[in-house]
């Protein structure tokens, strides 16, 4: 019994130390990074409540007269560019939503300070793009790219490695991002102080390379 134990140790003995002398095949780089893009078009949406009036104890409902002074503005302010026009008769009360595209910061701005004064309507900036997108995020592919080789190359000097080759690559969007997004932030553009001065399309991504060692 004793023999056996003794050789049990052994194993388990050695078979620690040779883990513990091997080396690691690979190293392995994760870096995030972005890029800002000059926004094209601004979708911008409108959400009308109704007007709410009480007779004799039962509630009316009639439609937001602002949806045709929205309407007329955009056809004063030569914006012939409803995206769309959804009207939710939840409960036959006429509520209704209609979004803008904007092919001007200056044109939004300028739309959103006039409707301000509205009551029961609220304004949401729900998309920025623009065709230069796609061509930023190729620029930053090849960046975080040469980033996570400059990384990897520190790293395997150190362990007095070499590497050899690129084994596997995975991107995806960088976190808390969404992939792009707007900076600074352009929703409830009907608040004077978030009116943004210079806002940007931000693309981020995040790439991790791993690297086989010689």
């Amino acid at each position: 019994m004793k023999k056996l134990l003794a050789l049990f140790l052994s194993i388990s003995f050695s078979f620690t130390l040779s883990a513990q002398k091997n080396e690691p095949d690979f190293i392995e780089v994760t870096v995030i990074d972005s890029v800002q893009v000059e926004p094209e078009t601004f979708t911008f949406t409108l959400f009308f409540s109704p007007i709410e009036t009480v007779i004799e104890d039962e509630y009316k409902y009639e439609e937001n007269p602002a949806i045709k002074y929205v309407y007329s503005l955009l056809k004063e302010m030569k914006l012939d560019t409803v995206v769309n026009d959804i009207a939710f008769n939840n409960m036959n009360r006429g509520h209704r939503q209609i979004s803008v595209l904007f092919k001007s910061l200056t044109d939004l701005k300028e739309f959103s300070k006039k409707i301000r004064a509205i009551q029961n309507i609220q304004s949401f900036l729900v998309n920025t793009y623009s065709s230069k997108m796609k061509e930023a995020a190729n620029k930053l592919y090849d960046k975080l790219l040469l980033k996570a080789k400059e990384d990897a190359l520190l790293v395997s000097s150190k362990s007095q490695r070499e590497l050899d080759r690129v084994i596997q690559i995975t991107i995806k969007e960088a976190e808390g991002t969404g992939g792009w997004t707007a900076y600074p932030p352009l929703s409830m553009l009907r608040d004077a102080d978030a009116e943004p001065t210079n806002p940007k399309v931000i693309v981020s991504k995040q790439i991790t390379v791993r690297y086989s060692l010689k």
